[in-house]
């Protein structure tokens, strides 16, 4: 649909008309894209639901943020090196390193230089427990403040609308994920007019016998549950993996959240995500 070489200064519109496929209930409303940067490395621009509530986004290769329409940035993640990365939410500051997460205190100066010393600084055995209870009360206090954001609710449209008009699908799949994982850890409930216009695959009991016609459970080794698929009551955004069956890179993510817990940096931030794999754990 889009040419890799167009021009970074070039800025492109795509609309998105509002249509619930199961309803066919189209609406007279647009949602539209605008798109500063679109080429193999850089995917940057803004998704707008309506004047007042939009969402912009940067995609690259070891960096993904979402602003505010404004600038205000809302969730970045920036690759520092070899399994080390910065992340922030809204204000608060996380370091990663491997499956660990560190809180950054506000007297740390966010450059590159002054993180790798932060986390390659010695500690005692006392020291880390203090470390560990004040990334629990940061990261909760991020969530707390990430449900206050009303684009927050446009992440579900928004991964979809990208699936849908960008190419570089493989780019894009740390991106869905960070997503998913943002709506998920924060429990925000999506409206029902913000949600993507084809319904998520969410698979009720009563839909059972649809998915088992779709997908080979011979390969489900937890019997039909939400590891690595989508299951009786479990959510699934099909347009990632395209559909809502067993995937190898789900199931692996799914592990690593058992092993080191929902707020540990290898499942809150799976952003070595594909369908075919993820990390070793």
């Amino acid at each position: 649909m889009f040419s890799s070489n167009i021009p970074i200064s070039f800025l492109l519109t795509v609309v998105v008309f509002c249509c619930s496929v199961a309803s066919c209930d189209c609406k007279s409303s647009t949602q539209a894209f605008h798109f500063e940067d679109y080429s193999e490395q850089r995917v940057k621009g803004c998704y707008y639901h309506n004047q007042t509530l939009g969402i912009c986004f940067d995609i690259e290769q070891g960096s993904l943020k979402l602003m505010e329409t404004a600038g205000r940035i809302i969730v970045l993640y920036q690759k520092l090196g070899t399994d080390m990365f910065y992340y922030k939410i809204i204000d608060q500051d996380f370091l990663g390193r491997g499956p660990s997460l560190f809180y950054i205190p506000k007297a740390i100066p966010k450059v590159s230089h002054n993180l790798h010393e932060f986390l390659t600084m010695g500690r005692t055995s006392e020291e880390t427990q203090v470390e560990l209870q004040a990334l629990k009360i940061h990261y909760h206090e991020a969530i707390r403040e990430l449900r206050r954001e009303p684009e927050i609710q446009l992440l579900e449209r928004l991964s979809q609308a990208l699936a849908e008009n960008v190419t570089q699908s493989e780019m894009l799949k740390p991106f869905h994920a960070l997503c998913y994982n943002l709506l998920k850890t924060s429990d925000v409930q999506t409206p029902h007019e913000l949600r993507a216009r084809r319904d998520l695959g969410n698979e009720i009991s009563g839909h059972h016998s649809k998915r088992q016609k779709r997908c080979d459970l011979a390969l489900d080794p937890k019997q039909n549950n939400c590891t690595g698929m989508c299951g009786p009551n479990c959510s699934c955004w099909s347009w990632v993996c395209g559909d809502c069956c067993f995937h190898q890179g789900c199931h692996e993510h799914d592990i690593c959240c058992e092993k080191y817990g929902s707020w540990s940096a290898y499942c809150a931030l799976p952003l070595g995500f594909s369908c075919e794999s993820y990390r070793t754990c």
